[in-house]
C-alpha cells in the first residue's frame, strides 16, 4: 500500500478539476476508498458550481474541516491564480496548525513554477507510485 494511501479524506486544489489530470488522480483515490473533495469548477458563478455562492467567506474553510490531506494538482494556470493561491494559503495554515495532517502537489507534467509566491507551497511532491 503506497504512503498516502493511510489519507482517507483529502481535498484536491485544481483550477482545472475536469482535466484529464485531476480526473486520473480522482479516480486513483476513489478506488483506494478514499473521499475526495475538491475545488469548485472554474467559472466563480454559482450557474458553474453552487459551491461559488460562499466559497471565499467560509465555504472552503468549513470543507477543509473534513479532510486529512490537501493535494495542489498543478496545471498551467496555477501559478497565476488568486482562487488556487487562497486555497493553497488557508490549506497551509491548517496544516501548521495540525488541522491537517499531509499538504503536498501532485505534478505529473512537470510544470515549471516560475512565481516566488506560489513556490512556497511546493514543498513535497506526490506521485502516483505513492497511492498503489
Amino acid at each position: 500500500m503506497g504512503a498516502m494511501s493511510k489519507f482517507k479524506k483529502v481535498f484536491l486544489s485544481t483550477c482545472d478539476i475536469e482535466g484529464d489530470v485531476a480526473q486520473d488522480l480522482i479516480q486513483i483515490l476513489l478506488k483506494k476508498g478514499m473521499k475526495v473533495y475538491q475545488s469548485p469548477k472554474p467559472g466563480g458563478t454559482q450557474e458553474s458550481d453552487s459551491r461559488w455562492k460562499d466559497w471565499y467567506e467560509g465555504g472552503f474553510t468549513d470543507t477543509l474541516r473534513n479532510v486529512e490531506s490537501f493535494f495542489i494538482v498543478l496545471t498551467h494556470a496555477w501559478e497565476q491564480s488568486t482562487w488556487m493561491q487562497f486555497e493553497a494559503t488557508q490549506a497551509q495554515k491548517m496544516f501548521e496548525l495540525g488541522k491537517i495532517k499531509n499538504f503536498c502537489f501532485f505534478n505529473p507534467l512537470k510544470i515549471s513554477v516560475s512565481v516566488e509566491g506560489m513556490k512556497r507551497f511546493l514543498k513535497t511532491e506526490v506521485f502516483i507510485k505513492d497511492f498503489v
